[in-house]
């Protein structure tokens, strides 16, 4: 059988990597309405800088504590959604005409959405919820733009798995292979 590779986005860039950053068991942390220590500098960091972007949670379940956790000390404008919610559409779409600065979501937006110039954030990546394909997906959201075509795909976890190394190993082969036919290019 063959295989057909495209390692290089529309814009002749290559897919941004995971950086992973450990922050203990961050579900305890945000029903006391307190952010892991690393989240909560991150979001400072996008409250000065005016950044937007997406912080992708496990479960419905996260979302309501997570957006009222950021909320309760940060003045930036987000909103939660999800598949379900009958206001998804008009959600994501304040987010693209950029009336909010970030969404918190679930795996609904990992594909098929497009935000140009955005930082993800994965809460939890190491759940089991997210496979190896979602967190490719989820990273691919980050730089989909030629003016930005970086940014930070932060995950959050508790511990590396295998699923994490995986999806790691994944971004990182398709870039060696960008990186190749940049170079044969040129």
């Amino acid at each position: 059988m063959d295989a057909s590779f495209l390692p290089l986005r529309f814009h002749q860039h290559l897919l941004p990597e995971l950086t992973f950053s450990r922050i203990g068991d961050w579900r305890k942390q945000i029903i006391k309405n307190r952010l892991p220590r690393k989240l909560k500098i991150q979001i400072e960091k996008y409250q000065k800088s005016g950044q937007r972007f997406l912080l992708f949670v496990p479960k419905v379940s996260d979302l309501k504590n997570t957006l009222e956790t950021i909320e309760s000390f940060s003045e930036i404008k987000g909103l939660s959604v999800h598949a379900a919610d009958p206001e998804r559409k008009s959600k994501v779409q304040q987010m693209r005409d950029r009336k909010i600065q970030f969404l918190v979501t679930t795996t609904i937006l990992e594909r098929g959405v497009t935000f140009p110039g955005i930082d993800v954030i994965i809460l939890g990546a190491d759940n089991q919820i997210f496979s190896v394909n979602a967190i490719v997906q989820i990273a691919g959201r980050v730089g989909r733009n030629k003016d930005r075509p970086s940014g930070l795909v932060l995950a959050l976890i508790e511990e590396k798995t295998q699923v994490l190394i995986r999806a790691s190993r994944q971004i990182r082969f398709m870039n060696e292979k960008g990186l190749k036919q940049l170079n044969n290019v040129q």
